[in-house]
């Protein structure tokens, strides 16, 4: 699955470059360089291919009116333009373009762990929070019951979480965890990754899961929440004609597989906007809007273990807690409504609430 997160300690352009170039466009280029370093520069001796990818929107989730004039400006802004190599010792460039790489540098690569400061043991308190606070009511406060013990993190990265018992959880090998608030008896299968999650008391995530819950707006305005559940492997990019959407994999099965246990409805076409012509896993709608975050990665959660177990859905079970919406959300939709501000805030106070129940975090 593409995920891009390039992580570049420097980047150095060339004078000349620079100096052809309007201050704002010189900063513009210089965020974006390792995005077209490789179109304009490994193409760069094949000019009839680099004309013609400027023009290639084939693998563009969302091509917009000025992109292909955008690729052109830059491209007759390189083309027979000298650039210089700076070898800089201390710099390092990780492609974490998937997530395998992603599970992958932050799990086990001990290069970017050291680089990153991520410790192979971890000091936890063991916290204990009102029935009130858990519920989101009262005044917030978390009090350590317990001093803090030590766990070994020789496979997992956990940055930002809460867990309210973590001695009742288990976390498998190479997971990565961020923003979490994690309850009792949790359990979370290899090779995942959890990203602002409210794990409920005694949840069980399959391997190979990809959660991630994301606040948004409805068309009514109202506020909720949507998480996407893939498979790890799963490829958003991969397309299907429209006579062959019962072919498209989630998790690892078609589409066809899984009418009854995600109940699909039979026209699977039916699953993407009507004026929709890139089928994929990208803008299909299979994605609930609810009221509650737990809710929702709950319901994320289920249908992962759908597939993983062969067992329908229990839909009624969540129904009660399903926002009115038009339709479901793909990850299209999500990133189209996404509402940042609340997200933003959650994240702040859970870190606050990490610093408070766990003393050494902020040091």
């Amino acid at each position: 699955m593409s995920f891009g997160f390039p992580f570049l300690r420097s980047v150095c352009l060339s004078n000349r470059l620079s100096d052809r170039l309007p201050n704002r466009q010189s900063v513009y280029l210089f965020f974006y360089l390792p995005i077209y370093s490789f179109i304009f520069f490994y193409y760069a001796a094949i000019c009839a291919l680099c004309l013609q990818y400027c023009s290639n929107v084939a693998n563009v989730s969302k091509s917009t009116s000025g992109l292909v004039k955008m690729r052109q400006d830059v491209y007759d802004i390189l083309s027979g333009t000298d650039l210089h190599t700076l070898l800089m010792f201390q710099s390092a460039f990780y492609h974490i373009g998937t997530t395998k790489e992603y599970i992958h540098h932050f799990t086990s690569d001990p290069v970017l762990r050291r680089d990153l400061h991520l410790r192979s043991a971890v000091e936890v308190a063991t916290v204990a929070t009102s029935a009130a606070t858990t519920s989101g009511e009262g005044n917030g406060e978390v009090s350590a019951k317990k001093a803090p013990q030590c766990y070994p993190f020789a496979d997992q990265c956990l940055m930002a979480c809460l867990f309210e018992q973590f001695d009742s959880c288990r976390i498998s090998p190479r997971v990565v965890m961020e923003y979490c608030h994690v309850g009792r008896n949790v359990m979370i299968g290899e090779n995942s990754i959890i990203c602002r999650a409210d794990c409920a008391d005694n949840l069980s995530i399959p391997a190979n899961s990809f959660l991630h819950t994301v606040d948004v707006k409805t068309p009514a305005g109202q506020h909720g929440y949507v998480t996407f559940a893939l498979g790890i492997h799963d490829s958003t990019k991969a397309k299907a004609k429209e006579d062959q959407l019962h072919a498209l994999k989630y998790a690892g099965k078609t589409l066809n597989d899984l009418s009854g246990l995600l109940s699909l409805p039979a026209d699977v076409r039916s699953l993407w906007p009507a004026e929709e012509s890139n089928f994929s896993l990208w803008t299909i709608r299979l994605f609930p809007v609810f009221a509650s975050l737990s809710t929702s990665l709950s319901y994320g959660v289920a249908m992962l273990s759908s597939v993983a177990t062969n067992s329908p859905v229990n839909v009624e079970s969540f129904q009660s807690d399903i926002l009115e919406s038009p339709h479901n959300y793909g990850m299209a939709d999500i990133l189209k409504n996404k509402d940042t501000e609340p997200l933003l805030r959650w994240r702040k106070d859970l870190r606050a609430r990490v610093a408070t129940s766990h003393p050494l975090y902020s040091a």
